[in-house]
């Protein structure tokens, strides 16, 4: 009796897991909408970028968000996963997602071009 696996408790949390995940997704639209409404309030530009590594729910989020407020968008997975493959990913990236050095270079040169961009169509 004592060993006896709890089947319905692993379900149950597997459900509110992925509720978890739905609010979390929710929260973070809801959040990045507000920030940008404060920015765009004090007239502060904004670039928006999304994350080198595989966050697609996020990356995606980030994306229409800068669609919606007509905001320019630097897209750094498309461009890190055309210098990545599965042999040369940890030059780029960390285990855990995070930029190398090297990473975080790059994704600074690419807001450079999106400023540069800018800066001509003034």
């Amino acid at each position: 009796e004592f060993c006896k696996p709890v089947w319905h408790l692993f379900v149950i949390k597997l459900k509110n897991k992925d509720q978890f995940r739905k609010q979390v997704n929710k929260n973070r639209k809801k959040n990045l909408q507000k920030i940008i409404d404060f920015l765009l309030e004090k007239n502060i530009p904004i670039i928006v970028q999304n994350y080198p590594g595989n966050w697609m729910e996020a990356n995606s989020d980030l994306e229409l968000l800068a669609k919606k407020n007509k905001l320019p968008f630097v897209d750094n997975h498309k461009k890190f996963q055309l210098l990545m493959d599965e042999k040369n990913r940890k030059k780029y990236l960390e285990d855990d997602e995070h930029p190398t050095p090297l990473g975080y270079k790059i994704m600074a040169q690419n807001v450079w071009q999106e400023l540069k961009k800018l800066k001509t169509s003034k």
